[in-house]
């Protein structure tokens, strides 16, 4: 079972990054905030999202397994600001608000 789930996750990963087309351009991802920004990463916040963004995050999931997509933006922030990471995918911007304490997490969808 555990085997078929690791293979189930690395076919994700693959066609995720299959579609990924890197960001829009240079100089709009803040390294100090997103040391680690990847296809897996986008995979992995969408793993771990709260109960009630859980059918977005699926359908974002799929969608990105799809579809062409890229990292717009991906900001800093603290306190209420956060972390933000914008994504484009099939014409429409959608925005991951994103915390880091304690883990990196994905507390938001909206686009």
């Amino acid at each position: 079972m555990a085997t078929d789930t690791r293979n189930e996750r690395e076919n994700i990963l693959a066609n995720i990054h299959q579609h990924w087309q890197g960001t829009y351009q240079p100089g709009s991802v803040d390294y100090s905030a997103w040391r680690r920004l990847e296809p897996a990463l986008v995979a992995e916040l969408l793993d771990n999202v709260p109960v009630a963004a859980r059918h977005e995050a699926r359908r974002l999931l799929a969608d990105l397994q799809q579809h062409p997509w890229r990292i717009l933006s991906a900001k800093g922030g603290k306190g209420a600001e956060g972390l933000q990471l914008t994504l484009q995918l099939k014409g429409r911007q959608v925005q991951l608000q994103c915390s880091d304490s304690p883990a990196l997490r994905v507390v938001g969808i909206t686009g």
